[in-house]
């Protein structure tokens, strides 16, 4: 699409027309990898903002060809940067919602700066159970299904502790896509 006004005209403008968000339906989220998928069961009750933004940002193909950039053996692995190196997001900041979720082995929550309400499209996965963490963090999912494709992730070759930038895989592990799976509310059966 090209806009002009008498011998002027604009750069090419793309629009994106994503579903509909619905705030009763149940989502999951399929992250397409080259290991193989993560299935993550969004928690859209305890954290309905950050589960928002997390659909609305898979649905646009935000993440789609984004790389996990920090990948932390044992510990965490890290992605959602359009930037590749921890400092990207997608442009705005959502509030904090701690909530009474765990950080268990496979818990997916939002990745912040030093303020809570810092949190944009990072999002890390844990690789062990981290009670540090709760309550200072966005929980939003938890893998459900393909636990040996993070195990797969979070054996990747990194630049290390000693090396800059820190624990980045020295192959590039991609999103190659997030398909979200929406399940509708059931029906008042009074209606």
């Amino acid at each position: 699409m090209t806009y002009a006004s008498g011998d002027q005209s604009d750069t090419a403008v793309t629009i994106n027309v994503i579903e509909v968000y619905n705030p009763d339906a149940s989502y999951k989220a399929v992250i397409k990898t080259a290991k193989g998928d993560l299935t993550l069961q969004l928690f859209r009750e305890d954290a309905p903002l950050a589960v928002r933004n997390f659909v609305d940002l898979a649905r646009q193909g935000f993440y789609d060809g984004l790389a996990f950039h920090y990948i932390r053996p044992g510990d965490i692995v890290i992605g959602g940067d359009p930037a590749g190196d921890g400092t990207g997001g997608s442009g705005f900041f959502i509030p904090a919602e701690f909530n009474r979720h765990q950080h268990l082995n496979g818990t997916v929550a939002m990745v912040r700066g030093a303020e809570p309400d810092t949190a944009s499209s990072q999002f890390y996965i844990c690789l062990k159970p981290q009670p540090e963490r709760d309550g200072k963090f966005t929980v939003f999912a938890q893998v459900v299904e393909g636990m040996d494709t993070l195990t797969s992730l979070a054996a990747t070759p990194t630049s290390g502790a000693d090396s800059k930038p820190y624990f980045r895989p020295l192959e590039p592990m991609v999103m190659e896509t997030i398909t979200i799976l929406e399940t509708a509310p059931e029906e008042d059966e009074d209606s």
